[in-house]
């Protein structure tokens, strides 16, 4: 609860409550809107909202509630394969690894609480051999699978390993039934499957969300932390996997089951854009496997990395940049009030209290905005809508024909706001290194005359 009212991100905690406002307004996604996840974050958030009205809070406190049930998880599990005192590690290593890092309803958190909900049950049907613990394994993969799709195929695979019953298919497609279903009676399948595949499968073959691990410098311990951060995970899991083969452990079913599930529930979140924030939300995939290591093994080195990954979520979670760009939560402490909502945030949250402020004298509450590059948490604390279907406009999302309907959808817009730290200087793209979204940039430009600039806001009026 401490994090709750910490920080502010204008782009992906904007980008998830931006969606659910408009769901919660009767828009349908990717007809009326696009998102590049499945839809279920959209429907759970989008349903609170039409429940308890649009609050930024309501989707932290959902957050605090989701840690609390992935503990009890991570402790259940656990104690059906390790013996006490280490069956609570696992549970432990949360506090300063979970949700405190990222605040906000993300869909990879949800994920997490779904994979562990699956093995939970999928270890039940190992052990009593019933097949209806089978079916709710499947379903909560097949919950899984509708809020990230790479992630949620992770974990239908694993269940399908593991459990060595092509049963679980039952429970897996209940709740993606139900989903397509809506999605085809409001015209939104086939959008959803050009978003969630084809665009998705066209930006991992274009590059547009790889990135690479860094490279390995041992010279500072801010390098040793860094190189321990993005490799350890990788080396552990390796070696853990071979130790357990030697020594036979995968003959346990359940212990098989952890291995696989985790491992490739974290593969599967750094794939394929391994950063500082993909990376730390899938951290905790290795925690119960750690505490099974502990159990059977007296290696001081075992016992000293545990040590370091307990420093190093301390140290991230105060000092490191808050949701991988923002800054630190030990630096968010100015307050500031959002839909009546007290928050603690930095001065560039500040910047967009002002920013907001100026939108709401300078418009109508039924008049459209657009706001480039990437901020939608503008349109969500304003309340005006976003002229087009994009709240994301970043260089590889877009192609031509997608910058075409943007301009055509903004031809009543009067108010534009570039999220860039520059004054007024008309720069075309090719000025600034846009070239693939130089049809649209310079558009806006052309446009829309400069009136105001709030930090890295900058508004322009037609």
């Amino acid at each position: 609860m401490y994090f709750a009212n910490k920080g502010l991100v204008v782009g992906d905690e904007g980008y998830i409550l931006n969606a659910a406002w408009r769901f919660s307004q009767g828009q349908t996604p990717y007809k009326d809107f696009w998102i590049l996840y499945p839809p279920g974050v959209v429907f759970l958030l989008g349903s609170l909202f039409s429940i308890f009205g649009k609050s930024i809070l309501l989707g932290r406190y959902l957050m605090v509630g989701i840690g609390v049930l992935i503990s009890f998880l991570l402790l259940k599990i656990s104690r059906k394969i390790i013996k006490p005192p280490l069956h609570l590690l696992a549970s432990a290593m949360f506090i300063f690894w979970g949700i405190p890092q990222l605040n906000f309803p993300w869909p990879t958190w949800f994920c997490w609480l779904f994979c562990l909900s699956s093995l939970y049950f999928l270890l039940l049907f190992l052990e009593k051999k019933q097949k209806y613990w089978l079916l709710i394994s499947g379903i909560f993969a097949g919950l899984a699978f509708l809020f990230k799709q790479t992630i949620g195929l992770s974990v239908i695979i694993s269940l399908l390993i593991t459990s060595g019953s092509l049963s679980a298919f039952a429970g897996i497609l209940v709740p993606l039934l139900f989903t397509f279903l809506y999605l085809i009676l409001n015209q939104a399948f086939l959008p959803f499957w050009q978003t969630v595949f084809a665009d998705l499968t066209t930006y991992n073959k274009q590059g547009t969300m790889w990135t690479n691990l860094p490279q390995i410098s041992l010279s500072s311990i801010a390098d040793i932390g860094k190189v321990f951060f993005y490799y350890f995970p990788i080396l552990f899991f390796i070696i853990t996997g071979i130790h357990f083969f030697k020594k036979n452990y995968f003959k346990t079913n359940k212990i098989l089951a952890v291995y696989v599930f985790s491992f490739l529930f974290y593969l599967s979140g750094i794939f394929p854009t391994i950063d500082l924030l993909h990376t730390s939300l899938v951290f905790p995939s290795f925690f119960i496997l750690l505490a099974i290591i502990l159990s059977i093994t007296k290696s001081n080195l075992v016992k000293l990395s545990t040590l370091f990954v307990i420093v190093l979520g301390v140290y991230k979670l105060f000092f490191k940049n808050y949701a991988g760009f923002e800054s630190p939560i030990i630096k968010q402490n100015i307050p500031q009030n959002y839909l009546n909502e007290k928050l603690l945030v930095d001065q560039r949250a500040v910047n967009l209290t002002k920013t907001i402020t100026c939108i709401k004298n300078n418009t109508n509450p039924e008049d459209k905005i657009f706001v480039y590059y990437y901020a939608p948490i503008i349109y969500f604390l304003s309340g005006r809508e976003n002229a087009s279907r994009y709240p994301q406009i970043v260089t590889g999302f877009l192609n031509l024909s997608q910058q075409k309907e943007i301009i055509s959808d903004l031809k009543h817009v009067k108010l534009i706001i570039l999220q860039q730290a520059m004054t007024n200087k008309d720069f075309k793209a090719d000025k600034l290194g846009l070239y693939n979204l130089s049809l649209l940039y310079d558009y806006l430009i052309e446009n829309f005359t400069f009136s105001r600039q709030f930090g890295d806001y900058q508004i322009r009026i037609r």
